[in-house]
């Protein structure tokens, strides 16, 4: 780059020297910190210690949690639990300045005091994409939240590689919706991810495997009926985005999301290191779940338009109408 005249100074550095020649230790590239030694990507989680002196409210709470910078979403499954707090606390409609509960107080210590260990979180900075590499999507929901992963699966040198490509988690709406309607919108999410990772690789060709435990939302994707706007609209959302039979059933036991959907602490996350991939996906595809979906017809039909009929009598010895 620096023969081509292209000085990337500001980009790995803004010290006032000319250029930098730094090949080892540690640096900040585009918000997440790059270890130079070992080609891999963390997160910053360097907070200011908290004193007992200082009162904890939501307002800090909300402070605290925006400092966590994650694009890729490693540290999702953690970072959803101050998360969920902060919603619990909208719910009791508490002043941004107003000391909160003890029990909001004590579990959000504990985890603010464990955030500082999941600065040993990486993943592998370059990833080898290739014709032959496949992406596999996990998606699931519970009631709190719902949540959709990528891993890159990919065969280097006779060995199986799964990495973690991107995840995103979101807060279920206030408004309680149905079990299969936010396992349906964690399909939703799951599609979009796809479609950005797929377009940012520019290989719209690569093989591609959605997973969700839910039969429910699966049947809805795949089969076509007059379903409710709430379902026909995402249904329709993800099928413009993925194909069909793309999307396959996986056990609740063997799918990846179902620890992202729940939230952890910073420990229970540590030492579950499931950013690794599941181990099945590292095995030969005979060994995988075969994707054969069955489902009760009451859980499907829950969402199909009501019908009415109206009769109308249209006899001759009906009354004229008059018009004055």
């Amino acid at each position: 780059m620096s023969e081509g005249c292209f000085n990337l100074r500001i980009f790995e550095s803004n010290v006032a020297s000319k250029s930098v020649d730094k090949h080892s230790g540690e640096t900040f590239i585009l918000g997440i910190i790059w270890d130079l030694d070992n080609d891999v990507l963390k997160c910053c989680t360097n907070f200011d210690s908290l004193t007992c002196e200082v009162k904890i409210t939501k307002r800090l709470v909300l402070s605290t949690v925006q400092k966590v910078f994650d694009p890729i979403g490693m540290l999702a499954r953690s970072t959803l639990l101050p998360k969920l707090l902060l919603q619990e606390i909208w719910k009791m409609k508490i002043a941004w300045d107003q000391e909160l509960p003890q029990n909001i107080v004590n579990k959000f210590m504990k985890w603010f005091n464990e955030i500082q260990i999941l600065k040993d979180v990486t993943v592998p900075r370059c990833m080898k994409i290739d014709i032959f590499t496949e992406l596999h999507v996990f998606v699931d929901a519970s009631k709190g939240s719902y949540a959709g992963c990528v891993f890159a699966r990919s065969i280097v040198d006779s060995r199986v590689s799964v990495i973690l490509v991107r995840v995103k988690s979101r807060v279920a709406p206030l408004k309680l919706l149905s079990m299969p309607r936010l396992e349906l919108m964690a399909c939703c999410v799951g599609a979009r991810l796809l479609n950005s990772i797929l377009k940012a690789l520019n290989m719209p060709d690569l093989k591609v495997t959605l997973w969700s435990d839910s039969t429910t939302a699966l049947w809805w994707i795949k089969e076509y009926g007059n379903w409710s706007v709430f379902v026909a609209n995402r249904v329709e959302e993800i099928r413009q985005l993925t194909q069909i039979q793309s999307w396959k059933y996986v056990p609740g036991n063997m799918n990846i999301a179902d620890l992202l959907s729940r939230g952890c602490s910073p420990r229970q996350m540590l030492n579950s290191k499931w950013w690794e991939g599941s181990s099945w996906l590292k095995q030969n595809s005979e060994y995988w779940p075969d994707g054969e979906i069955s489902c009760e017809p009451q859980e499907i039909n829950v969402e199909r338009k009501k019908t009415k009929n109206a009769n109308v009598d249209l006899a001759n010895d009906a009354p004229p109408l008059v018009y004055m």
